[in-house]
C-alpha cells in the first residue's frame, strides 16, 4: 500500500474545529459566522482613546464582552445591560469630545457595543431585538460619515458591513445561502478606496475584512480566489498580526493547486482504492474521524453529488477516517453509525497505515479534497460545497491520463 502526492502538499486550515484538540466543536459549529474577525474592532486610529472617560468605557466594554460568553443567565443579562449603558456613554463622549480622533474612538466603542447586542439577540432567536441594534448601528453611521475625514468614512463603511451580516445570517436563507451573500458584501467592501481609508489590505478594517472573506472562501473550497487574496495579504508590510498567524498555516496550501495525487489504499471492505483507476473522473476526498461525528446535511450533500441524474459530473468520492490523536477519548460514537449507511469506500488510517491527513495536512474537520480528472488537486475545502468548483459538467471529459511513469507499482 502506498500513497503519495508528486510535490509536498500542504491544505489550507482556517476554521477552527481543531483535530488535534481534546474537545472538538460538533460539526454544525464549522460555519462560522461571517462577521466573527472583526466584530470587535474598528480602524486602527479608532482603538486607541487618548481620554481617561474613553480608556474607562473601552476597558468596561470589554470586560463586558467576557461576561456576556459565560453561561450564566443573570450575569450574561447583567452584561448586556452594561453595554447598552456603554453605548449611550459612548455617545455622549463622542458628542462633548473637542479632538477628533476622540471623537471617532467613543463612535467605534458605541458601533462596538451596538454591534454585540445584535449578534447576542440573533443567538437569543430575537429578531426584533436584531433589527433595533441594527438600526441604530445605522443611525450611528450616518453621524460618523458626515465627517469628510478618510478614516471617519472607513469606520462608517466597516460598521456598514458588520450590520449588513448581522442582517444576512438574520434572513431566512439556508447556510449556503448566507454564505454566498456574505462573500459578495465583504468583496464589495474590500473593492471600494472608501472602505479603505487609511488602511492597507492587510492593516485595521480591510484586514479583518479580508481575513473573514480569506476563511469563507476556505470553507467553501474557492482555493483560486482564496490564494490570490492570501497572496496579496502576505505581500502587504502592515499585515496584522492576526492575518499572519492564519496565513502560516493558509498560505501554503496553494503549492498544492495543480499537483498530482497518486494512491493505492486498503479499504474497510478488504478492497484497493487505487487513484489511477479513477483518471477521467473528478474524485472528493472526505475527512473524518469516529470521534467527530460527519453532519448528516454532509453526507446528504455527498450522496446527492453522486446520484444526481446522468451522473454528471463523474465523481468518486473516500471518504478517511483519520487516526484518533493520542490522549484523545472515542467520546462521539455517532459518527460511525452515520456513515454505516454510505455506499462509497472508507480508508481507515492507523499506526501502520499510510496517513493522507498528515499528507495534507488535516487540521480541522470536515475537511475536503477535489482532484480533477487527471488526479491533480482542484481545490481544499471546509464543505461540499467544493463540489461547486467543478464547474460547467456539460463538456466533454479529457482523455484519460495514463499514471505517472515515475508512480510506484500497486503492492
Amino acid at each position: 500500500m502506498h500513497a503519495r502526492i508528486i510535490l509536498p502538499i500542504l491544505c489550507c486550515t482556517l476554521m477552527t474545529a481543531r483535530i488535534s484538540g481534546a474537545d472538538a466543536p460538533p460539526s454544525e459549529q464549522q460555519a462560522q459566522s461571517p462577521q466573527t474577525a472583526g466584530q470587535q474592532q474598528g480602524p486602527a486610529a479608532a482603538q486607541s482613546p487618548s481620554s481617561p472617560d474613553l480608556a474607562r468605557v473601552q476597558a468596561e466594554l470589554e470586560s463586558a464582552l467576557v461576561a456576556l460568553g459565560l453561561p450564566d443567565e443573570a450575569t450574561r443579562k447583567a452584561a448586556a445591560q452594561q453595554l447598552d449603558r456603554l453605548a449611550q456613554t459612548s455617545a455622549s463622549l463622542a458628542t462633548l469630545s473637542p479632538l477628533p480622533d476622540d471623537k471617532l474612538a467613543a463612535r467605534n466603542l458605541e458601533l462596538q457595543a451596538y454591534n454585540t447586542l445584535a449578534q447576542q439577540a440573533q443567538q437569543d432567536a430575537q429578531p426584533a431585538e436584531v433589527n433595533r441594534r441594527v438600526a441604530q448601528m445605522r443611525q450611528t453611521v450616518d453621524d460618523v460619515k458626515q465627517s469628510t475625514d478618510p478614516q471617519a468614512q472607513a469606520l462608517g463603511e466597516f460598521w456598514n458591513l458588520q450590520a449588513d451580516l448581522v442582517q444576512i445570517n438574520q434572513s431566512g436563507q439556508s447556510q449556503d445561502g448566507r454564505q454566498k451573500a456574505a462573500i459578495g458584501r465583504l468583496e464589495r467592501f474590500l473593492a471600494r478606496p472608501e472602505a479603505v481609508g487609511q488602511n492597507t489590505l492587510g492593516h485595521g478594517i480591510t484586514g479583518q475584512a479580508a481575513l473573514t472573506l480569506l476563511r469563507l472562501y476556505d470553507q467553501r473550497g474557492m482555493s483560486d480566489k482564496a490564494c490570490r487574496l492570501a497572496e496579496q495579504l502576505a505581500r502587504d508590510p502592515e499585515c496584522e498580526p492576526q492575518v499572519k498567524a492564519a496565513l502560516e498555516e493558509g498560505f501554503a496550501c496553494c503549492a498544492a493547486l495543480g499537483q498530482r495525487f497518486d494512491a493505492n489504499l486498503a479499504t474497510r471492505d478488504g478492497g484497493t482504492w487505487k487513484s489511477s483507476q479513477h483518471l477521467g473522473r473528478f474524485v472528493l476526498i472526505h475527512f473524518y474521524a469516529d470521534w467527530f461525528a460527519p453532519g448528516a446535511e454532509d453526507l446528504e450533500a455527498l450522496r446527492a453529488a453522486r446520484q444526481r441524474p446522468g451522473n454528471k459530473p463523474a465523481l468518486t468520492i473516500l471518504s478517511v477516517c483519520v487516526a484518533t490523536p493520542a490522549g484523545k477519548a472515542q467520546d462521539q460514537p455517532a459518527a460511525p453509525k452515520a456513515m454505516a449507511g454510505i455506499d462509497w469506500p472508507i480508508y481507515d488510517e492507523g499506526p501502520q497505515q499510510v496517513s493522507l491527513s498528515r499528507m495534507f495536512a488535516v487540521r480541522s474537520l470536515p475537511r475536503y479534497v477535489l482532484l480533477d480528472r487527471l488526479g491533480r488537486v482542484m481545490a481544499i475545502g471546509g464543505s461540499p460545497a467544493i463540489l461547486e468548483q467543478i464547474g460547467d459538467t456539460g463538456k466533454p471529459p479529457p482523455a484519460k491520463a495514463a499514471p505517472p511513469n515515475d508512480a510506484p507499482a500497486a503492492p
